[in-house]
């Protein structure tokens, strides 16, 4: 399997290095006030027993999720140890050597790498930028779908910030339909929509054969709680894809199902904390990539905590690299993502956006001609 790269990065520098600017997620807060949001209280979570749970996840947290969406039900919903495994087992249980999966590109790394590992190789359906803005092309998926198995997608998009309109995404729904193809589609981001009255439906509500994947990692902020959920509502699959979870987790934590339910019941609350950081983060970085329009070109996202920048010259790895080690900045080359050309990750989500920034700005100031211009 190929090294799953945004990691490896991550795992380098993420924890040590000051000034963190590719994080996805959003600011966290503490499992005290999680609680205190959430209405349950610390006693109660202190006298948990550490016992294995059920596979499909507690009943209650499920039937709290179920309640997000329009036409699901707690049966449908199946309760993951992290979200990443949901990717792994629907790509596990759906996918056999030869099968041919189509993925929206770019994309989290696991998204690219997982069919590609399974099948032999994976079909990219890439996002184009056309006047100065990204842009679905769906006669390029209508070409691509006949005789595939499995079309991924994920919206909000990570890492452009890219969001489809309802009418584009009911097409996808269709094209699917049409040509027998299992839509699998990754809504962690979804409901960091600014305004959120653009959030779309969940294709969860949308196509019955669809699965989706959702979380508390993105726009709940809570990557630590590592709390995930499939919606699968074919029984068979349903079986099928749980039966590859026990060969991961088996079950989640009873603490983390705890405080799942906690997180669901303050989604709101979390969601608008997280919205407010991310608008205000990008009324600050509109001002730095006009100060930088010559050498850096940013498309502000539609919604998400992330978006992604292009070099106009050099090479975005040397930047990102040189900007860890000499300098305790901490950007992702996209490339590790499967973009095409010269583009690094900036995340939107924490407050200490500004301070960061503007240590980037300093740098820049002060090296931008060497750091801008650098080759491979």
């Amino acid at each position: 399997m190929k090294l799953f790269e945004t990691e490896d990065y991550f795992g380098r520098y993420e924890f040590s290095q000051p000034y963190m600017l590719a994080a996805s997620d959003c600011d966290n807060v503490s499992i005290a006030e999680l609680i205190r949001l959430g209405g349950g209280s610390m006693e109660e979570f202190s006298r948990l027993p550490l016992g294995y749970t059920t596979m499909e996840g507690n009943a209650t947290l499920r039937s709290a999720i179920s309640a997000q969406y329009r036409t699901v039900t707690p049966d449908q919903v199946l309760v993951l140890g992290a979200p990443i495994e949901g990717i792994y087992t629907v790509m596990r249980t759906l996918l056999a050597p030869g099968d041919r999966a189509v993925v929206l590109a770019p994309a989290y790394d696991a998204l690219l790498n997982l069919p590609e590992d399974i099948t032999g190789s994976v079909t990219r359906w890439d996002l184009q930028t056309v006047d100065g803005r990204w842009r679905l092309d769906l006669a390029r998926l209508a070409d691509l779908l006949p005789g595939a198995r499995l079309l991924a997608i994920n919206f909000p998009h990570n890492p452009t910030g890219y969001l489809p309109t309802q009418d584009e995404l009911d097409q996808i729904v269709g094209l699917c339909r049409q040509h027998g193809v299992t839509l699998f589609s990754d809504e962690m981001y979804r409901g960091l929509e600014y305004p959120p009255a653009t959030t779309l439906p969940s294709v969860a509500d949308l196509d019955e054969t669809a699965i989706v994947l959702s979380g508390a990692s993105k726009s709940l902020g809570l990557p630590g709680l590592r709390l995930g959920w499939l919606i699968i509502k074919d029984r068979r699959r349903y079986r099928d894809i749980m039966n590859t979870k026990v060969y991961t987790s088996m079950c989640s934590p009873q603490a983390s199902e705890y405080l799942g339910t906690m997180a669901i019941k303050a989604a709101p609350q979390l969601v608008a904390k997280n919205l407010a950081i991310i608008r205000e983060n990008l009324r600050v970085a509109a001002p730095f990539f006009h100060k930088w329009r010559e050498h850096l070109r940013w498309i502000p996202p539609q919604a998400g905590s992330v978006s992604v920048i292009e070099m106009r010259h050099g090479s975005a790895d040397a930047l990102c690299h040189e900007l860890a080690t000499k300098h305790g900045i901490v950007l992702l080359p996209s490339r590790f993502m499967g973009c095409q050309g010269e583009y690094f990750r900036l995340g939107l989500g924490r407050r200490d956006f500004r301070e960061c920034l503007a240590v980037f700005d300093d740098v820049l100031t002060k090296h931008g001609p060497a750091l801008l211009h650098r080759g491979p």
